[in-house]
């Protein structure tokens, strides 16, 4: 289903984002995303242009993959706790606007390919800071208290997160 002369998308995007008249004037699908269909989506209302990325389920997917529906509560708490993540815009839970459930996203510039970004050196900063950003990062991940809608996303709290851990991968190993 396409993205651009989607008068269903168009209706959602200018409800959701609060911008009468929107219009997808443009969808180019990004590199990646092999579980999700990640697109570039530019959005014109009243002359202005707003970039944002929709991403759905690609059409094969795995078991082990959060839905759409449960990444953008999860990408939602963590854009409100303060983690660094591209600000979550609304979500779609009905198929037959393009397809599929989606979540919209705001466009976030730049490269997050981390092989790229450890070893190309010409992406600039300071590869110790990086490193201690990344740290901050996880530490407010890691603050998150789930509030009930989260934590039914997230499921009940392991009492040991290692040993659940080793206990999946040797239950997986074990089918195998």
């Amino acid at each position: 289903m396409s993205l651009t002369d989607n008068a269903a998308l168009d209706a959602w995007l200018a409800m959701t984002l609060d911008l009468p008249g929107a219009r997808v004037t443009a969808a180019d699908k990004l590199s990646g995303g092999a579980i999700q269909e990640n697109w570039a989506v530019t959005v014109t209302a009243d002359g202005m242009l707003r970039r944002l990325v929709i991403r759905r389920d690609a059409p094969a997917t795995i078991a082990a993959s959060r839905s759409r529906a449960e990444e953008y509560a999860i990408i939602a708490a963590a854009h409100r706790a303060g983690v660094r993540v591209p600000e979550p815009l609304g979500f779609c839970d009905d198929p037959t606007v393009i397809g599929a459930p989606f979540a919209a996203m705001a466009w976030v510039g730049g490269t997050g390919y981390g092989p790229k970004v450890v070893r190309d050196t010409t992406l600039g900063g300071d590869r110790e800071a990086l490193g201690r950003d990344l740290g901050r990062q996880l530490a407010l991940i890691h603050r998150i208290d789930p509030d009930p809608a989260l934590a039914r996303v997230l499921g009940p709290r392991p009492a040991d997160p290692a040993l659940q851990a080793v206990a999946g991968l040797r239950g997986w190993l074990d089918a195998r």
